[in-house]
């Protein structure tokens, strides 16, 4: 039997010991998938840094120099959360209480975490509506566009979403609510803010129409061509290929979804959700909205803003008056010029046309007006239309009668 691609270079007795903690936090714990895998994974990586050593086996000073290897604070928090965990369990420690060759590791403090995040990172994940359609009408596949609608209605996980089954829908009559029955946090049943209109056209397709116990997203098998359920990977392959298509920001990533719902509901002033609702509905604990808010509020700081800056008893500078007046004026000016430039080719356009007029008049001194070409009945409104513009736009006087002089001669 073939080792999996995660196991290789472990020896087996700890991918023995790995395998038996992996079923021990799914089985009874109740961890998810994800979570499991991400624990194997970091196990897995430990085990092949020092080869065949037994886990039990290895130091501190074996692990300060794995810990020397990683380049992201974040990702050797996450692996020493994990590897932690696992000598808790083997070794039967008492909760919160370190392993030796652990005891040494510091955390990053919430203050260390702040400065290290991305000052324009919620602008960079965040889905404006206008991105959202444009990627519901760039995708092509009717299961794809429910998909990204569910994910962008309901603020659910991506691991939420893709354990429901075709029973997990339900419409109430007064809207459609969505249940999500396998969660890091809790199940929970989600209400949907807006008619699920792809959803709706999925479920009528869907190939298990009515066997309510069937998985909602699906896949063919690529030998078999059997339908089987969608995992997380092939969704992040299906997203990142729609939004190249879609050319939107290629900073998105499926965990977006569910970050911008959070921040249109914390930032909407009409329905005023309280953390309790926000809570529930995202599946997170009471205490820890308070810091998703931060997380994702987006109206934070316009509403600094525009106390600062929008309200001020203060009377405007010389200098900001100054500053006001110099910006009026080239834009004027530019606007001056650009009226000066038209009449100058309008002049010319004009000139080019009279030399054929004036010999027909020469010829006939009893032209009648409809004998007059169109072409200088259009110029000559539109030389109108330009000097009404000149007049407005503040050109000189001097300019104006000069260019008025030119049009009477000519067509006179």
């Amino acid at each position: 039997m073939s080792r999996p691609p995660q196991f290789e270079g472990v020896s087996e007795d700890n991918k023995k010991l790995i395998l038996e903690y992996a079923c021990f936090r799914q089985d009874v714990q109740k961890k998810s998938t994800k979570t499991v895998k991400g624990e194997k994974t970091a196990l897995a990586k430990l085990c092949k840094f020092f080869n065949s050593k037994h886990l039990q086996e290895i130091t501190e000073k074996e692990m300060i120099e794995f810990f020397a290897t990683f380049d992201k604070k974040n990702s050797a928090d996450t692996y020493a959360i994990n590897i932690m965990q696992f000598y808790t369990w083997h070794l039967r420690l008492k909760k919160k209480q370190r392993p030796k060759n652990m005891e040494w590791y510091e955390f990053q403090t919430m203050q260390q975490k702040e400065k290290l995040k991305d000052p324009n990172a919620k602008e960079k994940y965040f889905i404006t509506r206008q991105e959202y359609e444009k990627l519901i009408q760039t995708s092509t596949d009717i299961q794809e566009k429910a998909l990204w609608e569910i994910l962008y209605l309901s603020g659910a996980r991506p691991s939420e979403i893709l354990s429901m089954a075709i029973g997990h829908v339900q419409d109430n009559g007064d809207g459609f609510i969505i249940s999500v029955p396998e969660s890091k946090t809790r199940p929970r049943k989600i209400p949907l803010n807006e008619f699920p209109e792809y959803l709706r056209l999925w479920l009528e397709k869907h190939p298990y129409n009515g066997q309510m116990e069937k998985p909602l997203w699906i896949k063919k098998k690529y030998r078999t061509k059997q339908w089987m359920p969608m995992n997380y990977a092939s969704v992040r392959e299906i997203f990142y290929r729609a939004i190249k298509a879609a050319k939107i920001k290629q900073t998105l990533t499926l965990k977006s979804f569910r970050k911008t719902r959070a921040t249109l509901m914390f930032s909407d002033t009409e329905k005023n959700y309280k953390d309790s609702e926000i809570a529930l509905f995202f599946g997170w604990s009471n205490n820890a909205v308070g810091q998703r808010r931060c997380d994702y509020d987006l109206t934070g700081f316009n509403d600094l803003l525009k106390k600062v800056h929008g309200d001020t008893s203060m009377p405007p500078s010389y200098e900001k008056i100054k500053y006001e007046k110099e910006q009026l004026e080239h834009q004027h000016q530019s606007q001056i010029d650009q009226i000066k430039e038209q009449m100058n080719v309008m002049q010319k356009q004009l000139h080019t046309l009279s030399t054929p007029l004036a010999k027909s008049f020469l010829q006939d001194g009893n032209i009648e007006p409809q004998d007059v070409p169109k072409e200088v009945m259009r110029f000559q409104k539109n030389a109108e239309k330009i000097i009404k513009l000149a007049q407005s736009k503040g050109v000189s006087k001097y300019e104006i009668d000069k260019y008025k002089d030119f049009i009477e001669k000519l067509l006179t």
